[in-house]
């Protein structure tokens, strides 16, 4: 019986580190016009004792599982992947779409004008969305280099120039590193990004604002409801 209870206390303190530890996040990617597309992420949780990869290069797929810092293991999973995407061919006639485009235009007013008189309380919104997110999510570094080359050596120069100026701007954790390449057309980058996400703060806003939400969307339900019954 005793060894049954510490099992359940262990196993509630380890749901409740997943629940509160913060979560890491690391990305990196590299593509261009010249083709080459590769990207690689991983997730860890527990403060880093555990976590996923994903890794994409060469149209090879891979899974990696991590504990303790360290790859256990890494799987193949190309086949699961789903390569082949089907294509479907939609054919619109004229004649619905030219009796359909003034009733999508007086739609279309009826939203804007719906929004510019909301438009304060959209900022509100927005602003406050803006504040919560930033406190769930931090990102630790962003590194960017780009490789440009766009056929005319001033205005690669220029844009590199652009771009070297609007480093100085962003906080040092923030790095755009641009190379030119005038010997040919090419936009080239390569990012690394580290995220950290604060699950404490994620519920937090969540039992703080859930309520406030749910309250606004079952207002707005109702009112949606009432003016397609009035409408029918």
């Amino acid at each position: 019986m005793a060894i049954l209870i510490t099992i359940a206390i262990l196993f509630m303190l380890l749901s409740l580190c997943i629940l509160v530890m913060p979560l890491k996040l690391f990305f990196r990617g590299a593509g261009g016009t010249n083709g080459d597309l590769q990207g690689e992420g991983e997730f860890h949780f527990l403060n880093g004792a555990a976590g996923l990869g994903y890794s994409y290069r060469e149209n090879i797929h891979l899974a990696s599982l991590y504990f303790l810092g360290k790859r256990l293991f890494r799987l193949d999973v190309t086949r699961f992947a789903g390569t082949k995407k089907a294509k479907k061919k939609k054919e619109k006639k004229s004649a619905s779409v030219e009796s359909a485009e003034p009733e999508v235009k007086e739609q279309r007013g009826a939203k804007l004008k719906k929004i510019l008189q909301n438009s304060r309380e959209y900022l509100a919104w927005a602003k406050q969305s803006i504040d919560v997110i930033r406190e769930i999510i931090r990102f630790d570094l962003v590194i960017v280099h780009l490789t440009l080359g766009l056929g005319n050596p001033a205005l690669t120069g220029l844009v590199t120039g652009f771009i070297y100026a609007f480093n100085e701007l962003i906080p040092p954790r923030f790095v755009i590193t641009p190379s030119f390449d005038f010997t040919r057309e090419i936009v080239r980058g390569d990012c690394k990004v580290r995220v950290k996400i604060s699950l404490w703060a994620f519920w937090k806003n969540l039992f703080v604002y859930g309520p406030i939400i749910f309250k606004e969307y079952r207002k707005r339900k109702s009112v949606h409801h009432e003016a397609l019954t009035q409408e029918a």
